[in-house]
């Protein structure tokens, strides 16, 4: 298994989960807010990095994420 096999199954497996998700959704029930992904320890981190990417690709936050730029002191 070569590194971009494995993105572009996990790729399909996440796609395939969101369309669960989106059907699920429709028959009513509790909401699924949180989705929990695990992966190997010892995962490269060429592998890693692509893995990551994925997620908020393929699963869109309607709600913007907000980062914090650290204060930055002028020197005297």
């Amino acid at each position: 298994m070569t590194a971009a096999w494995c993105v572009r199954r996990a790729e399909l497996v996440l796609k395939c989960v969101k369309g669960f998700m989106l059907e699920a959704a429709g028959w009513g029930g509790a909401d699924l807010r949180t989705l929990t992904a695990a992966l190997p320890a010892n995962i490269a981190p060429a592998l890693f990095a692509p893995l990551a990417a994925l997620t908020p690709n393929i699963f869109r936050v309607s709600n913007p994420v907000k980062f914090k730029a650290p204060n930055k002191t002028e020197p005297s």
